[in-house]
């Protein structure tokens, strides 16, 4: 088995061009005092668990189609009628959920500064809710890695929440203070990283806590569109602001943690409208 290393410079490999970019320096964010961050959220979580385990499902929880019997007529194939097809009733079959790896992206940059309570509650929130959902992994990493020297001038990333660990016990992690640039493009290579190094996966999907305002726009829309093509899935949280729909068209804006769990409603229901 390859490296995680080498592993990791494939998926910078394959998400940019050569030379374009290096991937960002990644280090374990220290966990800071705790406080009352954990009652803060955890009365949100069990909502928001909810949200999600319908959201990460949405695409693999039924299939409709046409039988030869059933109690229902299925609207769609009524058409067959006039010509003998007696399959004109629905069936709906379920299926199991799929073994699904989500990353957190955390903007904790200086624009984010008014906002970033609100950001690391939501994150924390997400975390824990999506750690109670079977055969869900999830971990969560910060940009732009404040308070570490990089050389060579890559960006670096805070390690928040590595997958399969339980988020409870990494809630200090969640502490993050705002400041410096939005190297969003290399926060996304590295999460990409993370993802792609899950074996037995068969989704995987991001969340962006973001403002909208990275420091390379461009470079960012090249790298989503090549994750995409990678069956990467993308939803874009914005804190505050709809800036983040330039760059995932699938987008909530949350405003304070009580409005995580409406705003996962609103995705849901698109998601599941999206395949049905």
């Amino acid at each position: 088995m390859a490296s995680i290393g080498a592993l990791l410079e494939q998926a910078a490999a394959a998400t940019v061009d050569a030379g374009a970019m290096m991937l960002p320096v990644a280090y374990p964010q220290p966990a800071a005092d705790a406080g009352d961050v954990l009652q803060r959220v955890l009365p949100a979580t069990g909502a928001i668990r909810q949200r999600l385990k319908s959201l990460v499902q949405a695409q693999d929880r039924t299939r409709v189609h046409s039988a030869v019997r059933g109690r229902r007529v299925h609207s769609r194939s009524l058409h067959r009628a006039p010509v003998g097809d007696p399959r004109i009733f629905e069936r709906r079959d379920e299926q199991p959920a799929v073994n699904t790896a989500v990353h957190l992206v955390i903007d904790t940059s200086g624009s984010m500064s008014s906002r970033i309570g609100v950001t690391c509650d939501a994150a924390l929130a997400l975390a824990i809710a999506l750690h109670g959902i079977p055969k869900v992994t999830v971990s969560a990493a910060a940009f732009p890695g404040n308070g570490i020297a990089v050389a060579d001038k890559r960006s670096a990333v805070a390690e928040v929440l590595r997958p399969g660990v339980d988020p409870r016990r990494r809630a200090g992690a969640f502490v993050l203070p705002a400041g410096g640039g939005t190297p969003l493009t290399g926060a996304l290579v590295h999460g990409a990283a993370v993802l792609l190094t899950q074996h037995d996966v068969e989704r995987r999907l991001m969340l962006v806590l973001h403002d909208g305002d990275p420091n390379d726009p461009p470079g960012t829309l090249a790298v989503i569109a090549r994750l995409r093509a990678r069956d990467i899935e993308f939803l874009g949280i914005g804190i505050q602001t709809d800036a983040v729909r330039a760059y995932f068209p699938d987008h909530v804006v949350v405003n304070e943690l009580a409005d995580l769990r409406s705003a996962l409603f609103q995705a849901t229901r698109r998601a599941l409208a999206a395949s049905a």
